[in-house]
């Protein structure tokens, strides 16, 4: 064998090395690894976990979560991306931070931990650059004038606060709206500068979140801060990266006690290990600084993956305005509606849209044939829910898994869909023909479980607080 051989098994072995275990990395690139691993483990305590097909991801995403904790290699990030990807595409997955980690997952899986030498991999470039578009985009979406109205959702927020914790001024939605929209701009200029001031600013103005209206939405970005932020290599020591680890363990195991025995103090738990965390990461953080000083290298497949990562996102925060999907778009908590006769945004003219594809109950009728139906007040209120929302294709098909028994059957819809009228004789028939969504770039969607739209939107509008 030459020594070019020799050389090309060597280095084919060390890629294959790769898939399972990543070679030496910073302090900084195992610890945005052990974030990652957490989020996806921490994930199983979502409600939406107790659901079958949901579960069965679930779990594949916490043990692939698990691997990208203790050793980094791609079949890890692989088995989260997969994970992540299943949920959003088979199980109606409707939170923006599964996108997020999705795509995150998915650049690990395509380009592999970070060289040897220290520089940031291609998942914590995406990562960062993700989190910049997200606040950014959360703050666009804001400015429409239900957000600054009476039915904001940063007035909810600030009531539901002062609830809690007692003390707060009664003010105008006017006040909180402006100022988390403030706020999240400030956030996206500072993590886009990677200024260690980024850092405390979006603690304050999380752990409030965490425990009135947004739980879990803080930690799917812990790992784009430590992504983000330029640290000081040296300052973690191997007894603090052990003490961390620990921290790491005791807080998740903490975390899910709680919500077995004492599920309101849940969200404290977690707002106690976002702070610990946070003041862990400051003392090394060096700021402002540039970029983490190594360059990408040109036609790579880690740079595709992270361009193709941000133009997914990118291109999932707009087509609210284009009309062919509302979810994933770092549009939460924002009041937006898109809607025909509800457009709301101040920026965006409403002739920008291009497809309406809410699906209008004109009349419906439950368990028409049955006696037991007939005037019984719980079928009429579910008949006066179907008139009162907007639904989707996709709500209907869940509305038929989830609504059909012997006592309800058949369920009559009459209904307006895309201009056009749409008549179902019976919604429970196997063999009645559902809407099908429109796709993101025209024809039939290829996934029709994909949650495209909000499921409690109201055809009356205002409406409270619209995520």
């Amino acid at each position: 064998m030459s020594s070019g051989d020799f050389e090309a098994l060597l280095r084919r072995r060390e890629q294959l090395l790769t898939w399972f275990a990543a070679p030496a990395e910073t302090p900084r690139a195992r610890l945005f690894r052990a974030l990652v691993g957490l989020v996806l483990v921490m994930r199983l305590s979502l409600l939406q976990a107790s659901q079958g097909q949901w579960l069965a991801f679930a779990v594949v995403g916490a043990f692939g979560g698990l691997g990208v904790m203790v050793l980094g290699g791609r079949l890890w990030w692989s088995l989260c991306a997969v994970a992540l990807w299943g949920q959003l595409l088979f199980c109606g997955d409707w939170l923006t931070q599964s996108l997020i980690l999705a795509l995150i997952t998915a650049v690990g899986a395509f380009s592999g931990p970070p060289a040897p030498e220290g520089s940031d991999g291609d998942a914590m470039r995406a990562a960062h650059l993700l989190a910049v578009l997200t606040y950014a985009f959360a703050a666009f979406h804001k400015l429409n004038r239900d957000f600054f109205g009476e039915v904001s959702c940063a007035g909810h927020g600030w009531d539901a606060l002062a609830e809690l914790v007692g003390g707060l001024p009664a003010v105008q939605p006017v006040v909180p709206a402006a100022l988390v929209v403030c706020i999240e701009v400030l956030i996206a200029v500072l993590l886009a500068l990677r200024s260690r001031l980024a850092l405390p600013i979006a603690v304050a103005f999380h752990l409030p979140l965490t425990v009135t209206l947004a739980p879990t939405f803080v930690f799917a970005l812990l790992p784009a801060y430590v992504a983000a932020l330029p640290y000081r290599e040296g300052t973690t020591t191997r007894r603090r990266r052990t003490l961390n680890a620990v921290a790491i363990g005791v807080t998740t195991a903490t975390i899910y006690t709680l919500a077995a025995v004492a599920p309101t103090f849940v969200n404290i738990s977690k707002c106690a290990f976002v702070a610990g965390l946070a003041g862990y990461l400051w003392p090394g953080i060096d700021g402002p600084a540039a970029a983490d000083g190594s360059a990408p290298t040109a036609c790579s497949a880690g740079l595709l993956s992270r361009r193709v990562a941000v133009g997914v996102f990118s291109l999932a925060c707009v087509l609210p305005y284009i009309g062919t999907k509302t979810q994933h778009s770092a549009a939460m908590l924002s009041n937006l509606r898109v809607d025909e006769g509800c457009w709301n945004h101040w920026v965006i003219p409403q002739s920008l849209r291009r497809y309406d594809g809410y699906v209008r109950i004109e009349s419906a009728s439950i368990g028409a044939r049955n006696e037991e139906a007939r005037g019984n007040a719980r079928y009429a209120q579910l008949e006066r829910t179907l008139l009162d929302g907007l639904w989707s294709p996709y709500a209907l098909r869940r509305m038929r898994e989830n609504w059909c028994t012997a006592a309800t059957t058949p369920i009559r819809i009459s209904a307006s869909w895309r201009g056009e009228a749409l008549q179902i004789d019976d919604l429970c028939a196997p063999s009645a023909e559902l809407p099908r969504s429109r796709g993101v770039f025209g024809g039939g969607a290829i996934f029709p479980r994909v949650l495209r739209y909000q499921k409690n939107v109201s055809r009356h509008c205002p409406q409270q607080c619209v995520h």
